[in-house]
């Protein structure tokens, strides 16, 4: 129990992971009810029933998702999934990809605006462009340029969660006819 106590997730989130983890350190990983951890659980193909029943009646559409793609996952727990995967959860997550997407649109076009600065500043005809001024707003393109590569990194993994719960809608939608 001393890892699981450990106070740093990653240390938590490792041991969730682990195929050889009892089941009451999963139990204990699972109360602490922290999404990555719960994710990394719900991929352990070692997770107890119980526990995967448990993880199932979360609303942490990554826990779900994960759960649902761990080949020991229990056919009953299966089908719980299944039918709580529904059209309004998955309406949230493309107005969540929305919003990002218009995010990192913005973010892309403050960056292009301040890269043309920089650049205006070094390579200009101005003769009043201090070094200080070209250092600011090079450090203002790479703050933004640092941001549109986050945006886009989670622009992404929407995208993926959003076409896994899909998948996951589909097979619930062809069950329940």
């Amino acid at each position: 129990m001393v890892l699981a106590d450990d106070l740093r997730q990653e240390v938590q989130k490792s041991l969730a992971g682990n195929p050889v983890l009892t089941d009451s350190l999963q139990s204990h990983l699972l109360r602490k009810r922290v999404d990555d951890i719960d994710v990394e659980l719900a991929r352990n193909k070692s997770l107890a029933v119980a526990l995967q029943a448990e993880l199932a009646q979360y609303n942490n559409t990554d826990g779900l998702i994960a759960l649902f793609n761990n080949q020991s996952l229990d056919k009953g727990v299966r089908k719980t999934i299944l039918q709580k995967c529904n059209r309004e959860e998955l309406k949230v997550l493309e107005k969540r990809l929305t919003i990002k997407e218009e995010e990192l649109r913005r973010i892309t076009l403050r960056s292009i605006k301040a890269q043309d600065a920089a650049m205006n500043a070094m390579f200009g005809t101005s003769l009043f462009n201090s070094d200080a001024k070209i250092d600011r707003l090079n450090a203002e393109y790479d703050r933004l340029s640092e941001e549109q590569d986050r945006l886009f990194g989670e622009v992404g993994m929407l995208e993926n969660k959003i076409e896994k719960y899909v998948e996951i809608l589909k097979i619930s939608e062809n069950n329940s006819h």
